[in-house]
Parts: C-alpha cells; sequence; structure tokens
C-alpha cells in the first residue's frame, strides 16, 4: 500500500465526515479582514496534535488493562454472520473497538490526515529519517 495514497484517501474520508467544515470560511474571513491566517492554522495545527496525544494516551490506557484485538475472533464472528453493516459494527465493537491496536489505528489515521491537510510527503520524509537514523550511534547516543 502505498503510503501517500492511504494518507489522501483517509484526509478525503475525514473531510467527508465533515471534520474539516467552516475551516475555509475562517480562513477566508480572516483574510477578508486583513488579518493574518497564520494564528488560525497554528492553532488548528496544535489541535491535531493534542487529539493525536490523546489518543497515544488511550493506547496507554488499553494495554494498562491488557485489552488487546483479537482478530481471530472477529473474523470467524464476520464469517458467520449475515455480512451486515450492523454485524461488522457489533464484532468490530466486541473484539476491536478500544484496543491498544485500534487507538494506535486511530493515531496514525490522524497524522495520515493532518499530513494530508498539511500536504507532506509522508512516505519520503519516512524514508529520510530511516536513512538518516541508520547513520545514528547506538540509541542515537543516548541511554534510552
Amino acid at each position: 500500500m502505498n503510503l501517500n495514497h492511504l494518507r489522501d484517501e483517509i484526509h478525503e474520508h475525514v473531510k467527508s465526515k465533515g471534520f474539516y467544515d467552516g475551516m475555509k470560511e475562517l480562513l477566508d474571513s480572516q483574510t477578508e479582514l486583513g488579518r493574518n491566517t497564520d494564528i488560525v492554522k497554528h492553532a488548528f495545527f496544535a489541535q491535531q496534535i493534542s487529539l493525536i496525544h490523546s489518543e497515544l494516551s488511550e493506547a496507554v490506557e488499553a494495554d494498562r488493562i491488557g485489552k488487546h484485538a483479537d482478530l481471530t475472533q472477529f473474523q470467524t464472528e464476520m464469517e458467520t454472520s449475515d455480512g451486515s453493516e450492523k454485524a461488522f459494527t457489533n464484532a468490530f465493537q466486541t473484539h476491536v473497538k478500544n484496543t491498544v491496536e485500534d487507538e494506535l489505528a486511530d493515531v496514525t489515521i490522524r497524522v495520515l490526515d493532518l499530513c494530508g491537510y498539511i500536504g507532506i510527503d509522508i512516505a519520503e520524509h519516512i524514508k529520510l529519517k530511516m536513512d538518516y537514523n541508520k547513520l545514528r550511534a547506538y540509541k542515537h547516543g543516548k541511554n534510552y
């Protein structure tokens, strides 16, 4: 799977669910008033980073109580179901929702959405960072 394709797919989905409603109008209104739109953009960025952080915290809490996804049970339930949205929702909520894996998926979705909003070529930046990290010292010269 191409990471930038996934980024774009996620960003379009998030927009279609209304999470960017009003953003363009807000930026346009600030421009019309002769105001710099940077403060709005920075505040939105900070909000998104905070939401990513909250998903990471939810992953920690799921791990603290040992809540992990059971994909085997999820698949078994799906195979024996009628394949309806209701069956999927029930199986997901029973075997996946609020687990470590689910929360880490939320983190990834939010990060990729933000990259889509900003226009970051995240695939290239991950490759560059991995190449750089290969050149770094053991534990990057730190204790942990």
